[in-house]
Order: C-alpha cells, then structure tokens, then sequence
C-alpha cells in the first residue's frame, strides 16, 4: 500500500513535495497555482548578481554576458 504522498512504484508523486522533515508541510497540486514568479532583472538589480541563503548556506545567482542566470555556492 502507498502513502498519499506515493505513487505506486513508491515514488513521490509530482505533486507532492517533502524534505526529509516530517515537520515540512506536503505541497499539494491545489498550491501549486500559489507560485511565485519573480522577475530576474528586479530580483538581480542593477548588478546583476544576488545572494540568497538557503539553510546556512550562501549562494549567488547572477546573470552572464550571455544573458544567462548561473547559480553557485
């Protein structure tokens, strides 16, 4: 038998999301609509380039000469 959150190979469904923290809450299809949408030119500013941290952790996201986002740690 599979739990809400499995399909029956015993994967996580796609519409279900869950991080190892049974503290986390399930995202459900009915949130996936809730979704934020950023624009990139306003997220990276005049520079741009962005820090964002994530866990402790520190990452950079910036736009290249291609016009291309590029994330690192």
């Amino acid at each position: 038998m599979t739990s809400p959150e499995q399909n029956e190979k015993g994967n996580e469904s796609a519409g279900s999301f869950r991080e190892g923290n049974d503290d986390m809450p399930v995202r459900s299809d009915e949130n996936v609509g809730a979704t934020r949408r950023l624009q990139a030119r306003e997220m990276l500013g005049p520079k741009g380039v962005v820090q964002i941290e994530h866990e402790g952790e520190i990452y950079t996201l910036r736009l290249t000469r291609n016009n291309r986002l590029i994330l690192t740690k």
